[in-house]
């Protein structure tokens, strides 16, 4: 959901704001397929016609604890990732889709801020031996 439309004169400071439905991650706003802007309120001068376009993409899912007791959050990530277990975690390995580990941790809480983006496995190996390896998008 968007606001800030309406009409406005030349010179006019004009702001609107993207509110994301549960479910959904805001992404940017465009103007005739170019990004203008990937903050949630924008604010312009009015110098001629607009019109902007607030993109939103689908969250992945945030997988509930399930009956392994391992789940993550967020999921897209932009900088860290909490894992949540029943059980405590041994290690963490982070793999890219090319299947090199790319990161190694003892602690439910990762910082993934120097990954580039894409699509990681999160393998989360508990003390008990069991494992669960979860998909992550890193935004």
């Amino acid at each position: 959901m968007s606001s800030g439309s309406g009409t406005y004169h030349y010179g006019d400071t004009a702001t609107v704001a993207a509110t994301a439905n549960p479910g959904y991650n805001f992404v940017n706003w465009t103007e005739n397929g170019t990004i203008v802007s990937t903050d949630e309120n924008y604010s312009f001068t009015v110098n001629n016609n607009h019109n902007l376009t607030a993109n939103f993409d689908l969250l992945m899912s945030t997988r509930d604890i399930d009956y392994e007791g391992v789940g993550l959050y967020p999921n897209p990530a932009i900088n860290f990732v909490n894992i949540l277990s029943k059980e405590k975690i041994s290690l963490v390995e982070v793999y890219n889709m090319k299947g090199q580990k790319v990161m190694n941790s003892n602690s439910n809480k990762l910082n993934v801020s120097n990954l580039i983006k894409g699509i990681y496995l999160i393998k989360i190996i508990l003390i008990n031996g069991k494992t669960e390896t979860i998909k992550i998008l890193k935004q």
